[in-house]
């Protein structure tokens, strides 16, 4: 597993001084607490008397079950997970929102995980369930699940073994996973969708919040596999400018596919954005609305007929068929064999030069 702790570093000491104390702060509380809160006492004082069983059976953490989900390498990771009120009563497949956590929720220990995000936002009450859909109207309950890395975030890797833990424990919508998490996960979140055709084929949509630079990838994956994406940044966040930067280049890559949203805070505040009664001012969307409106389709299969193949000279050649592609301008794309190496080449409505025919020149060199 990989994980770019460099970047993050990098990140934290370029932050501009008040910042990096709070992290710093921040990040000798996870250690070492400077003033365990009055829950710290009680729960030793009964411990000491035996009874901590009795005390974390009822430690605030809402309907959250505690989870222990294995992630490769005969590695296993705490969690919690948020099952829907009416899960039990019902027969229905649910959405699925994974949830990465900041670098200051990091550790061993899950309660850890109640300091921000919706981990916390659901211990404190907040229920993620009868969401209305803009789209078709239907209003949907979602499955949360937030796993704990021991030092920064949920790596990417892990994202294709928890959809399986899943689906073989739960009844979940394949078809609308979703991914969102604050600071060094909203790296992880975002590194997810753009660095690997088998985990960003997983995902409908994905909500980076703040999240700091990190090293290569591959931003046509947004494109290819038809991904929504919505970024948040504070207006006095030093990252802001890289989230900027990171929006762009995916409505770039897909043009009416991302959004940005910019708030008044700095490197904070995502709570405000996570709980399900906010709505965004241009759209009046909450966030958990926002994912609904997106899902992923099955693949669409095409019908080539009249296909022919030109050399140009060069190694340069031209490829002329006919195909009837319902979705319009979509793009989609073909794969040819050219001695003996298969090529997968995309095909757009720019190449189209009349009703259901195409014409494309490809670039064997």
């Amino acid at each position: 597993m990989t994980r770019e702790i460099s970047d993050g570093s990098s990140f934290i000491l370029n932050f501009k001084q008040p910042v990096q104390r709070w992290h710093e702060n921040f990040s000798k509380s996870i250690m070492q607490p400077s003033r365990p809160p009055l829950i710290y006492w009680v729960r030793t004082f009964f411990s000491v008397l035996g009874c901590s069983v009795l005390f974390l059976a009822g430690r605030a953490q809402g309907p959250q079950q505690l989870v222990s989900v294995p992630v490769g390498n005969g590695i296993t990771v705490n969690g919690w997970l948020y099952l829907p009120a009416d899960y039990q009563s019902s027969t229905k497949q649910y959405p699925v929102v994974l949830f990465y956590h900041g670098a200051g929720e990091a550790g061993t220990n899950p309660y850890l995980m109640f300091n921000n995000g919706i981990p916390q936002l659901i211990s404190q009450g907040m229920r993620p369930d009868n969401i209305l859909n803009p789209v078709d109207g239907q209003r949907y309950s979602f499955i949360v699940l937030s796993l704990q890395h021991w030092s920064w975030s949920p790596d990417p890797e892990w994202l294709p073994l928890q959809v399986s833990w899943l689906k073989q424990r739960y009844r979940i919508d394949t078809s609308r996973i979703y991914l969102t998490g604050l600071s060094a996960g909203g790296q992880e979140a975002f590194k997810s969708i753009v660095t690997s055709a088998s985990l960003s084929k997983l995902v409908a949509a994905a909500a980076p919040m703040s999240p700091p630079a990190m090293g290569n990838y591959d931003m046509s994956l947004v494109r290819i596999y038809r991904i929504k994406t919505w970024f948040f940044s504070g207006n006095s966040d030093p990252l802001t400018p890289t989230v900027q930067h990171y929006y762009a280049q995916c409505d770039s890559a897909s043009p009416g596919s991302s959004r940005m949203y910019v708030y008044s805070g700095g490197h904070c505040c995502w709570n405000t954005c996570y709980n399900i009664s906010w709505r965004e001012p241009l759209s009046g969307l909450s966030l958990w609305q926002w994912f609904l409106a997106f899902r992923k389709e099955a693949p669409l299969f095409l019908k080539f007929t009249d296909f022919k193949v030109t050399d140009l000279g060069n190694k340069i050649i031209r490829i002329d068929f006919s195909c009837e592609n319902p979705n319009g301008n979509e793009n989609f794309f073909i794969r040819i064999k050219v001695n003996g190496i298969i090529r997968k080449v995309e095909v757009s409505y720019l190449d189209r030069i009349g009703t259901n025919q195409y014409s494309k020149t490809i670039n064997l060199n």
